[in-house]
C-alpha cells in the first residue's frame, strides 16, 4: 500500500510494486473479482476467451484479473510520482578495468519524469566513451544484435564508428558488464542505445521508442586469435 502523507524514493517504489507482484505470485493476495469469478470459472474463461480469442483462453480469467488489479495498482504508483515529482531513476555502480563507473538505471515498474529522460540523455556520450574505450583496450569483437520475426535472432558484426554515428540522436542508453561467472566465456561490454520511449522500445509492436544492442566482446567464436593472423601472414 502506498501511504500519500509519505515521499518514497525511486528504490521504495520499485520494491513496492515488486513486492504487488510477489503477493499475487504466492497467492498471498487475491482481487476481489478473482473471487466473484471463481464462482462460475468456466463462464469466465469463456468471456476471456471471446474478448482475446487464443491468449484469454491459454492465461484464464483467472490470471487476466489478476494482471489487471496490478496494473491497476501501478497506476496508482504512477501518479503518485507525477504528484509528488518521484524520479524514475536510480544511479548503478559496475567495476570495468578497475574502475568504478555509476549509470544512471531506469526503475522496471516506474514511469520516466521529463527530468530524467535529459538525464538519461546526457549521460549518452560518457556511455558511448566507456564502450568504445574498453572495446579498444580489449581488442574486443563488436557486435550487434537483428531480430526478425518468428524469434529468430542472430548476430552483425559492426565497429565503433558506427555504434557512434547512430547514437548521435540517442535518447538514451543502458550499459552492462558481463564477467566470465555471469554465463559468458569471457568478458563482454553491452550497450543499448535507443530512441524514443524508454519503455516502448523492446515491444516489437509499439513504435513509440526503439533500441539496438551493441556487444564488445573480448572473445568470439568467429575473431581470429592473434596466433592464427601471425600464421596467416
Amino acid at each position: 500500500m502506498i501511504d500519500d502523507k509519505k515521499i518514497y524514493t525511486p528504490e521504495e517504489l520499485e520494491q513496492i510494486c515488486l513486492n504487488e507482484v510477489n503477493s499475487f505470485m504466492d497467492k498471498k493476495k487475491v482481487p476481489q473479482s478473482v473471487l466473484l469469478v471463481e464462482q462460475d470459472i468456466e463462464t469466465a474463461n469463456s468471456i476471456a476467451t471471446d474478448l482475446m480469442g487464443e491468449l484469454g483462453s491459454f492465461i484464464g480469467a483467472k490470471r487476466l484479473l489478476e494482471i489487471n488489479s496490478y496494473w491497476e495498482f501501478r497506476d496508482r504508483v504512477h501518479e503518485y510520482q507525477k504528484q509528488y515529482n518521484v524520479s524514475g531513476l536510480t544511479f548503478g555502480e559496475m567495476t570495468v578495468d578497475g574502475k568504478l563507473v555509476k549509470f544512471p538505471k531506469v526503475c522496471g515498474q516506474l514511469i520516466l519524469l521529463p527530468d530524467d529522460m535529459d538525464v538519461l540523455k546526457a549521460f549518452v556520450p560518457r556511455a558511448i566513451e566507456l564502450f568504445r574505450h574498453w572495446s579498444e583496450r580489449n581488442n574486443a569483437y563488436v557486435r550487434y544484435v537483428a531480430n526478425l520475426k518468428g524469434g529468430w535472432e542472430f548476430d552483425v558484426e559492426t565497429n565503433l564508428r558506427h555504434i557512434e554515428y547512430v547514437s548521435e540522436s540517442a535518447d538514451w542508453v543502458e550499459l552492462d558488464f558481463f564477467l566470465p561467472s555471469s554465463g559468458h566465456h569471457d568478458e563482454s561490454m553491452m550497450i543499448e542505445v535507443g530512441w524514443g520511449n524508454y519503455a516502448a522500445a523492446n515491444r516489437l509492436d509499439d513504435t513509440a521508442g526503439d533500441s539496438v544492442l551493441f556487444y564488445a566482446d573480448r572473445s568470439c567464436a568467429f575473431k581470429p586469435s592473434s596466433l592464427q593472423l601471425e600464421a596467416a601472414k
